[in-house]
């Protein structure tokens, strides 16, 4: 670490009286930008990152290429969206910068944060603006370049020929485009723009070179990260933050949560519940006993990230009280994404391909499964919760003997008649089902007889036969073998069956949205009606 990154709060003190030195040096910039209260300097983690991106502008022989891969809520889009473009616009007003996400909403949204950062910073040092939107903005200083100041771009799409100062990679790696069959094209889109920042020397308003800059969580060992910026996936740490870790021409640095997970693998922890007394672990709570506020706690120590921000006990009673593996935070929040491989499921048998387009939606068969709420689901009792509803849409091209899955949803808090009319109904009146599959164990018959009186679709009572363990794993057999194929764009939906369903099975704490989609699939084999080019015309498009 440069010695700058470990000034002490006397240096801090110094630059923030001098407001010339303060625009200058970034770890100051970011204090006096974000009006930090009660905090002297910013704490170690952020103080390396800002030095990093400090020296690699100022500096001609560090790397131009850098990247921060961290957890969640640490202050890596802080830093990165809120502070480092609007210290780049005051101090370099003539350049260009991109934010690039995995899609163009995201990058919309962290555009509209940087320039509303830009424009403050602008107004507080003297900095004109020529234009300026809620995502892109233009300074007067650049106005003759074609590129604006700042703008939002997609990893979706390749290079669109634009040439800019700096680009920032914010979270451009997802579970969904992390898959086989959208990778390749991550990756590829990804080299065409950081091959066009490379740029020689007086090619860039910079004082050296044009910077790429990626933040993001590591989610998969083969993610577009390994294959371009990381040289490893099992890092040497240095308490919180890992530093050699970079392939030639990249700086990297990577952050964890805490560096004493053995706590919450080994269980060394108490747990302190409303009754007033303390356990060993959860499986010891009475059923009529809950954990208090921050009440897991470590027998002897447990070190975070930045404890001033979330205290210990906080972050574990989080962890631990998350039902389920925990393979997906390790890899999210410790950066370890082999923890995140599915132990039965892979994500790579999940093959996302483009949606189907409206016009050939009537040489389909369309179905609908529906996973109902069990009132007596005792497990979700016992957290708490009420169960799930879960919906599935999927499709099926008989001539290609091909099956889609096209959306699912889960919503809970509805009683029956709710469920047909504001979960149900909302969601198939956007596609042209012609049959919904119920589950039909349980009180799935009466379930079944309330959404047929209610909706405008055939409803089939479906019973399920056999263990749901071995069903499940039936259905991913399909789509491993290509026979079932994700037909949608990236959304959070997808992202989260993903995370909380697909990668943790048979582990998960619910696999309502796995239940559904099993139920939709039995349609093709069970159907009681096709649909056809009639059924789309109650559909208000």
């Amino acid at each position: 670490m440069s010695a700058e990154a470990d000034a002490p709060s006397d240096k801090f003190a110094k630059v923030l009286s001098n407001p010339a030195a303060t625009k200058r040096w970034l770890p100051a910039f970011s204090i006096e930008h974000l009006g930090t209260e009660g905090i002297l300097f910013p704490p170690e983690h952020l103080r390396d990152w800002y030095q990093l991106i400090d020296d690699s502008v100022f500096k001609p022989h560090t790397p131009k290429n850098i990247a921060l891969l961290g957890p969640r809520n640490y202050g890596k889009t802080v830093s990165t969206i809120e502070v480092v473009p609007a210290w780049l616009a005051v101090n370099f007003p003539s350049i260009r910068m991109a934010i690039v996400s995995h899609k163009k909403k995201h990058a919309d949204k962290r555009a509209k944060t940087a320039v509303a950062s830009i424009e403050e910073a602008c107004e507080r040092y003297g900095v004109p603006i020529y234009d300026s939107s809620k995502t892109t903005i233009q300074l007067d200083a650049g106005r003759t370049n074609i590129e604006p100041t700042l703008e939002p771009l997609s990893i979706r799409t390749s290079d669109t020929g634009s040439h800019y100062d700096v680009i920032i990679y914010d979270d451009i790696a997802t579970l969904t485009n992390q898959t086989t069959a959208l990778r390749s094209q991550i990756s590829e889109n990804f080299e065409e723009y950081y091959d066009n920042v490379a740029a020689k020397r007086g090619a860039t308003c910079l004082p050296h070179k044009s910077l790429n800059i990626v933040i993001g969580t590591r989610k998969t060992p083969d993610d577009v990260y390994r294959e371009h910026v990381l040289s490893t996936n099992t890092p040497e740490w240095d308490d919180f933050i890992a530093r050699g870790v970079s392939q030639p021409g990249w700086a990297a640095r990577v952050w964890r949560a805490t560096s004493d997970f053995h706590v919450i693998e080994n269980e060394e922890y108490e747990v302190h519940a409303t009754d007033g007394e303390v356990y060993d672990s959860l499986r010891d709570l009475p059923t009529d006993v809950d954990v208090i506020d921050d009440g897991i706690r470590p027998a002897n120590g447990f070190r975070t990230l930045w404890p001033e921000f979330e205290r210990p006990e906080t972050l574990l009673t989080k962890v631990v009280s998350k039902a389920g593996d925990t393979g997906l935070w390790q890899a999210e929040n410790q950066q370890n994404p082999e923890a995140a491989v599915g132990r039965v499921l892979s994500l790579d048998w999940l093959r996302f391909v483009d949606p189907i387009p409206r016009d050939d939606w009537d040489a389909l068969e369309w179905y609908a499964g529906l996973d109902f709420a069990n009132p007596n689901n005792l497990a979700a009792a016992q957290r708490g919760e009420s169960d799930y509803w879960a919906l599935a849409v999927y499709a099926y091209d008989r001539d290609l003997d091909q099956e889609y899955a096209i959306d699912l949803w889960r919503d809970r808090g509805y009683m029956w008649e709710e469920a047909a009319e504001e979960f149900v109904g909302v969601h198939l009146s956007d596609y042209p089902v012609g049959e919904l599959l119920v589950e039909s164990n349980f009180e799935g018959d009466e379930i079944a007889d309330v959404m047929a009186n209610v909706l405008d679709v055939t409803v089939t009572k479906s019973p399920s036969e056999g263990e749901k363990e071995q069903r499940l794993h039936r259905l991913a057999n399909r789509f491993q073998q290509g026979k079932v194929k994700v037909a949608s764009e990236e959304n959070e939906r997808w992202e989260s069956f993903i995370r909380d369903e697909w990668l943790p099975f048979p582990d998960a704490a619910h696999d309502d949205r796995f239940d559904a989609l099993e139920i939709a699939s039995r349609g093709p084999n069970q159907s009681v009606e096709h649909v056809s080019s009639d059924d789309f015309e109650h559909l208000d498009w």
